[in-house]
C-alpha cells in the first residue's frame, strides 16, 4: 500500500500502522495531519532540528514527542509499527518511543508544507531495528553513548563466556521517562576481550508488543551450549511484573520464550524483580529474586533442575527494612561466595565460605562510590570487574562505570577505577 499526497488532502481509511516519508524543506510545520480539528501527527523543523508530535489515543492529552537532526534536503521518515514510533533523518533512527493505543490517519486532513509525502507501509526500517549497525569501535567506553538523541545507558549486567565480557545494560531514552514513565527499557551490549576496546552490539531483548511496559534487570547463564537471559517484564496494565526467560545461541540474537515463572504466598509478586539465577554444587540452579516477605526486603529463592521448572524456597536472604535488595549478584572470587544488592541505588555486599551462605557483612562493604548505580560483576582471566552506571544529575540512566575488584584474605573487596 502507498499513497502519494499533495497540500491539504483527506487521507482515506488506513490501517493503524503506517510510515510517512518527505522532504525536510525549509523551516516551519513539514507535515500537519488532523482529525476532528486536534493533530494527530506535526512535525516541524527548526533551523537544524526536527521535532514530531504524534497523538496516541491512549493518551490523547500527551502526545509523543521525537527529536532528531535535520540538514538540508534530508528524507524524513515517521514510522509506526503499532508497538513502536519512531523518526528517522535520511534513514538514520534518530529518536523513539513505544506508545500505548493507536495513532489513527484513517480520515484525517493532511496539510504538506513543501514537497510531496509518501504514506506506505514498508517497514524495511522496523525489520532493521535489531540487526548490527555500521561496524564500530569504542574506546572511551566512559564517555559513549547509544547513538540517538537523549539517549543513556542503564542498569548494567555483565557476564563472561569464551572470553568475552559481555556488558549487557538497559539502553534507555528520556531517563525512564518514555511510554509515559513505564521506561520502555530494552536489553543492549556492549563487549570487549580486554577492557580496552569494546564492540556495540544489536539490541538483545527488545520491546515486541504493547503490553511489555519495559524489559527489565535480569541475568544470564551458559548451559548446553544455550546462553539464557532472565529477567522481569513491566506490564503495561501495571498488573504484577512477569518473570521471563529468552535463549541465544551466540549469546547476542535473542529468542523470548513466552513462558513465566510467578512468586506465590509469603512473597510479594507485585514487584518481583531482578532474578538472578547461577548453578550450584547440589546440581541445581538457583533463582533469586528482589521481593518482600512480612513486610521486609527480601531475596526470593527458587530452585530448578533444568532452568524451566521452578520450585519456590524460604528467603535466600531476609533484610531487617522495609526496603528491597534489589539487582541481586553472587559469584565466586578468590575463595569466597559474594551476594550483591543494592539498597536505593547504593550497592553492599555480604560474603561466605559457603556458595549459599550463611552470609556475613564485612565492614566498609559498600561497592565502589556511592554515586555508583546497582553494579554487578563478572570475572575475566582472573579480573573481577564491576559495572554500573553514574547517573545524570540525579535521575535515572546516564554512563558507564567500571571497577575492578581485588580480594583480601579476610574476604574484604578493594575497588578501583577501571573507566
Amino acid at each position: 500500500m502507498e499513497l502519494q499526497m499533495a497540500n491539504d488532502m483527506i487521507l482515506g481509511q488506513l490501517p493503524p500502522t503506517w510510515v510517512l516519508s518527505f522532504p525536510a524543506c525549509g523551516t516551519g510545520d513539514l507535515l500537519v495531519a488532523s482529525r476532528s480539528d486536534r493533530p494527530v501527527v506535526i512535525v516541524t523543523r527548526y533551523s537544524d532540528t526536527l521535532r514530531a508530535e504524534i497523538r496516541f489515543d491512549a493518551h490523547p492529552d500527551e502526545p509523543v514527542v521525537l527529536l532528531g537532526k535535520a540538514l538540508a534536503g534530508d528524507a524524513v521518515q515517521i514510522v509506526n509499527t503499532g508497538n513502536r514510533i519512531a523518526l528517522y533523518a535520511n534513514d538514520t533512527l534518530q529518536d523513539e518511543d513505544w506508545p500505548l493505543g493507536s495513532a489513527d490517519l484513517g480520515g484525517a486532513m493532511c496539510r504538506i508544507g513543501n514537497g510531496t509525502v509518501r504514506l506506505h507501509d514498508d517497514f524495511r526500517f522496523d525489520a532493521a531495528y535489531r540487526a548490527a549497525g555500521p561496524e564500530e569501535t569504542v574506546r572511551d567506553l566512559a564517555n559513549w553513548r547509544p547513538e540517538g538523541h537523549n539517549t543513556s545507558v542503564g542498569d548494567c549486567m555483565p557476564f563472561v563466556h569464551d572470553g568475552i565480557y559481555r556488558l549487557f545494560y538497559l539502553f534507555d531514552r528520556r531517563h525512564h521517562r518514555s511510554k509515559w514513565g513505564l521506561g520502555a527499557h530494552q536489553w543492549a551490549q556492549i563487549a570487549t576481550t580486554d577492557f580496552t576496546t569494546w564492540y556495540p552490539c544489536p539490541l538483545a531483548i527488545p520491546i515486541e508488543s504493547q503490553e511489555e511496559g519495559s524489559i527489565c534487570t535480569g541475568s544470564l547463564i551458559w548451559h548446553e551450549d544455550t546462553c539464557t537471559a532472565f529477567y522481569a517484564v513491566r506490564m503495561s496494565d501495571r498488573s504484577p511484573a512477569r518473570l521471563t526467560w529468552a535463549t541465544s545461541p551466540d549469546g547476542v540474537h535473542f529468542t523470548k520464550s513466552d513462558r513465566f515463572v510467578t512468586l506465590t504466598d509469603p512473597y510479594e509478586p507485585v514487584s518481583a524483580r531482578d532474578p538472578k539465577v547461577f548453578a550450584a554444587d547440589d546440581g541445581l540452579f538457583h533463582m533469586l529474586v528482589t521481593s518482600s516477605v512480612a513486610g521486609n526486603g527480601c531475596l526470593a529463592h527458587l530452585v530448578s533442575p533444568d532452568l524451566e521448572k521452578w520450585r519456590q524456597l524460604e528467603p535466600f536472604v531476609r533484610l531487617d527494612t522495609r526496603d528491597q535488595p534489589e539487582c541481586p549478584d553472587t559469584f565466586q572470587f578468590n575463595g569466597f561466595t559474594y551476594l550483591v544488592y543494592s539498597l536505593r541505588g547504593t550497592a553492599r555486599y555480604f560474603v561466605s565460605q559457603n556458595p549459599l551462605g550463611p552470609w556475613t557483612a564485612p565492614p566498609g562493604n559498600q561497592v565502589g562510590p556511592a554515586d555508583l548505580r546497582v553494579p554487578k560483576a563478572a570475572i575475566l582471566d582472573g579480573r573481577l570487574v564491576f559495572a554500573g552506571f553514574v547517573a545524570d544529575g540525579g535521575g535515572y540512566g546516564g554512563r558507564f562505570a567500571l571497577y575492578e575488584a581485588n580480594g583480601q584474605t579476610d574476604g574484604r573487596l578493594t575497588f578501583t577505577p577501571l573507566i
